[in-house]
């Protein structure tokens, strides 16, 4: 459903007198319009654990309402959105990395755009009120300058309201936004040549933002040329008790139009990349 109960709103930590109030409710559980996606998927977590589903993902496809915004007539604009959540009992790896991953796999190898992901930050508080995340362990989606989203893991009073267990991230991304962005009649000629995937750990400051260093990865392989296709991505990110010093893992994906690769080559590239992020 569209509609929620009040008590959702509050345990996800969002302020239900910001939303439309129903004065005819099919049921006293469907008062509400929801703000956003996320807190009905979040609602269904418990529930999928309880019959012992450990490891699972949900996602939705719907709309989202708000009192602040209203069309020419008085009526309540409608947002097209897709909200995510992942759900894991036991995981060795944050689950903001995993939730990313998915992500990253839409947007970037199914739609062809690059996300970039800044702090949580940078939403206003009154956004922010709307987003159930740790901020620490969370951030914004945009494509070039254009805010598509927002992605992490859950905060503690909400995965306690909820039961969620602490592996626990989502993201929900604005549709309407995504859509006026996707490149039209695009396509990507596959290279007839193998591809080669290598994993890259650096060490970096502790400060150095996981953004940066995925920045360089990026420009190092889109300065190789139209010859070459390459991804990129986030596996991990360690950082030792105490220590002012943190280790990212990258997987790089490159294949060229015009030649099979060899070990040189690619240990050539990832040179490159090393001494870029090193450098920045």
């Amino acid at each position: 459903y569209s509609f929620v109960h009040e008590k959702l709103l509050k345990k996800a930590g969002q302020d239900a007198e910001r939303a439309f109030k129903l004065s005819n409710a099919l049921s006293p559980d469907l008062q509400y319009y929801r703000l956003s996606l996320l807190p009905s998927l979040l609602d269904k977590v418990h529930m999928n654990q309880k019959a012992r589903h450990d490891s699972f993902a949900l996602f939705e496809i719907g709309k989202a309402h708000e009192q602040e915004y209203v069309d020419e007539d008085g009526l309540p604009k409608e947002f097209e959105r897709l909200g995510f959540v992942l759900a894991e009992k036991k995981s060795a790896q944050p689950a903001y990395y995993k939730a990313k991953r998915y992500l990253d796999e839409l947007i970037t190898k199914k739609i062809g755009i690059q996300p970039t992901y800044r702090p949580l930050d940078d939403l206003s508080d009154d956004h922010q009120s709307l987003t159930p995340y740790n901020n620490n362990r969370a951030g914004t989606v945009y494509v070039d300058d254009v805010l598509i989203g927002s992605i992490g893991e859950f905060s503690s009073s909400v995965r306690r309201g909820l039961k969620l267990p602490d592996a626990t991230a989502g993201f929900e991304i604005d549709l309407q936004q995504l859509v006026g962005i996707v490149p039209k009649n695009q396509y990507v000629t596959l290279s007839r040549f193998p591809s080669v995937t290598q994993d890259l750990s650096v060490n970096v400051a502790s400060n150095q933002t996981v953004a940066s260093v995925l920045g360089e990865a990026i420009q190092a392989l889109t300065e190789l040329g139209d010859d070459w296709q390459c991804t990129t991505e986030i596996v991990s990110i360690y950082q030792a008790d105490d220590s002012d010093q943190k280790t990212i893992s990258l997987r790089i994906t490159v294949s060229n139009y015009e030649k099979s690769l060899t070990d040189k080559d690619v240990a050539g590239i990832l040179a490159d990349i090393n001494a870029r992020i090193a450098a920045s």
